[in-house]
């Protein structure tokens, strides 16, 4: 509400959206897909982010007990993004081949494109196919997580 302020620009100039998995709830962490749509920023998330220590515990152990689950997370080339720890927390291996994996906090994916992008005529159409890219984290994130999944 601007009408009682000297300035009158939009107090929001963004539109967020976040879908969590069905499953999820307030105690309980779940994989999500994340819009953000802003004229300084658009993007199409997936994952988890900030979640209680036991959700990312059980991401952890899913990628050491399922290396081969996690490795099609890994060639799909998602850039996973959000905080990690300096080292690979206590009861994993340090030495395990997704080490730098298991050192994240967030498990989460972006695709970022332009806000001209919004506009189009194909932009719904398009995010369900990069959703459908992306969707190999949510589902290793639900299977880890003891979630249905499609």
């Amino acid at each position: 509400d601007t009408r009682f302020s000297a300035d009158k620009s939009p107090y929001k100039t963004e539109v967020q959206l976040r879908f969590p998995h069905a499953q999820a709830t307030e105690e309980t962490c779940g994989p999500f897909y994340y819009l953000r749509l802003s004229p300084k920023e658009c993007f199409l998330a997936s994952g988890i982010r900030h979640a209680e220590n036991p959700a990312i515990e059980k991401v952890r152990r899913a990628i050491v007990t399922k290396p081969q689950a996690w490795a099609k997370v890994r060639a799909a080339r998602l850039t996973l993004e959000g905080e990690s720890l300096q080292k690979v927390p206590k009861g994993f291996p340090p030495d395990h081949a997704y080490a730098e994996d298991l050192r994240l906090k967030d498990f989460c994916a972006a695709t970022r494109f332009p806000a001209s992008r919004v506009p189009k005529a194909d932009f719904v159409a398009w995010c369900a196919k990069e959703a459908l890219a992306m969707a190999v984290l949510p589902k290793f994130l639900s299977d880890a997580l003891g979630f249905t999944w499609g």
